[in-house]
């Protein structure tokens, strides 16, 4: 395993087509929750890196993912696209969010475990 936030070109015009392009592989966007899952992943490491820069990891995103309250505060990013994923989560119906949610927690669940933190928290 190795640190797919290594291939970002941190602040150059290619940060957010990276980002989307890491997303995809964690996201695969097939389904419509997976498309859902793929949009928010996107946003979360968009306003992860904009506050936490290249320190920020898969394991990041996970946690962010779970935190209460992360729509709220993705729709006050300084990242636009992750300010206008939220507001399209805002209109959600509540059974739809959390399945959206359970979606991205599914996909990125993996980096929280303790032993994928470890593997993918340096670039090799």
């Amino acid at each position: 395993m190795n640190n797919l936030l290594d291939t970002v070109r941190f602040g150059t015009e290619h940060e957010t087509d990276d980002v989307k392009s890491v997303a995809a592989v964690v996201c695969p966007p097939a389904s419509h929750f997976d498309k859902w899952a793929f949009s928010v992943t996107t946003a979360l490491l968009l306003h992860g890196i904009s506050e936490q820069g290249r320190a920020f990891t898969l394991s990041d995103a996970y946690s962010l993912s779970q935190r209460p309250g992360i729509v709220d505060e993705l729709a006050h990013s300084p990242v636009g696209g992750a300010r206008e994923v939220a507001k399209n989560l805002m209109r959600a119906r509540p059974n739809e969010l959390s399945a959206i949610m359970s979606t991205v927690a599914h996909f990125l669940g993996v980096y929280g475990d303790a032993c994928a933190i470890k593997a993918t928290a340096f670039a090799i």
